[in-house]
């Protein structure tokens, strides 16, 4: 479970963070527009993409942002950011399902993204030439934080080359080399790529952050909606205690020890080339409560079993289930779409669109209304 799972399907942390987070009025952008408003200029847009499109896109997007900031130090970054990539995990799954034949066509292919990753990090080759293995990668990671899905089209989709992802990613490295990499980076800058807060990462399932610079934790976003999300806020708080506590208990064992300078949590919001920013120091007084809190909470999760469970595995209230196949089919036999559907859930697209590949489950209530939508008898 990452930590975009962990704060949609525990009420528990729901309750918690919610009381802790910046309001949208906190923020500030570097560009001077008002956060999170209709100020902002739509510089790389979605052209119609799926949602699974969508965010194949955005995967691959923070592959090549970390490979570009990477490339304003190259000798200091090119193993970092090119090695134990979760699309790994997702290309060690595919081994076990299919057979070894096939396999090898896989396995080479991402034998030769990682060198074409190390060229792009040196500036031999561009961002559209390395653009269909990030996307490949994106892929096979999707495979991995799907629990082993294999895509509706098959396997071998994982192969294709996707003009119209390539498209957007290419749109969106280049607002990103504007917007982000010239004001906020250089060669002197000190970076952690994909940040781990020690046992508190491994509690809610790995969760780690996209990237430190400095002093600013920031987390990559390339949705549409530009809108003040109080999830994507607490994930970026949820990342800064995390880190002050882990260096807490590390002590001077832990590598990550500088990430105690973090002070300013950013959302890069990918498609306008926009930066809100958050300063911590406007917690004040309130810092070390929270950081008890968040300490006392976690201490909860990791020692109060009926607790863990209650935040990972909320106990259903009957034995209502219904899965993808069931909405599929009353989609079908009542003629709507997906987004028609999630209009009438109160949810988007996506959303049911990973509910029918079985991407994820939805909610207990959820569930609930959806039974009673389409008549599924307990």
């Amino acid at each position: 479970m990452s930590l975009t799972q962990f704060i949609n399907n525990s009420p528990a942390f729901q309750e918690f963070i919610r009381a802790i987070i910046p309001t949208r009025s906190d923020f500030y952008t570097l560009s001077g527009k008002t956060p999170f408003s209709k100020d902002y200029i739509y510089l790389a847009p979605n052209k119609g993409l799926t949602s699974v499109k969508s965010s194949i896109s955005g995967t691959a997007f923070d592959y090549i942002a970390r490979l570009t900031i990477a490339q304003t130090n190259p000798d200091k970054y090119s193993s970092v950011v090119s090695q134990d990539l979760v699309a790994q995990s997702g290309l060690q799954i595919l081994s076990r399902k299919i057979p070894s034949k096939v396999f090898k066509r896989f396995d080479r292919k991402y034998c030769e993204a990682i060198d074409e990753i190390k060229k792009f990090i040196r500036k031999k080759v561009d961002s559209l030439y390395i653009a269909d293995y990030l996307v490949y990668l994106a892929k096979l990671e999707l495979v991995f934080r799907s629990g082993g899905l294999i895509p509706q089209e098959g396997v071998e989709s994982i192969l294709v080359s996707e003009s119209e992802i390539i498209e957007d990613l290419i749109c969106l490295h280049s607002v990103f080399e504007d917007n982000f990499i010239a004001q906020n980076i250089s060669c002197h800058s000190s970076v952690i790529f994909n940040p781990h807060f020690g046992k508190y990462s491994n509690l809610i399932g790995g969760a780690d952050a996209d990237i430190i610079i400095d002093n600013t934790l920031y987390d990559f976003k390339t949705i549409v909606n530009k809108g003040y999300s109080w999830k994507h806020t607490a994930q970026l708080v949820s990342y800064f205690f995390m880190n002050i506590l882990n260096c807490s208990m590390a002590n001077n064992m832990s590598t990550d020890l500088k990430l105690q300078n973090v002070r300013y949590l950013a959302l890069y919001q990918a498609r306008y080339g926009e930066i809100c920013v958050f300063d911590t120091e406007k917690f004040g007084d309130k810092l070390k409560i929270y950081t008890n809190e968040f300490k006392e909470f976690f201490e909860k999760l990791e020692n109060d079993k009926a607790f863990f469970v209650e935040c990972f595995l909320p106990k259903p209230k009957s034995n209502i289930s219904v899965n993808g196949d069931d909405i599929k089919k009353f989609r079908a036999d009542n003629h709507l779409s997906q987004e028609q559907f999630g209009l009438l859930m109160g949810v988007n697209k996506k959303t049911v669109r990973f509910w029918e590949l079985g991407y994820s489950l939805p909610s207990y209530e959820n569930q609930k209304r959806i039974s009673e939508v389409i008549n599924i008898k307990n």
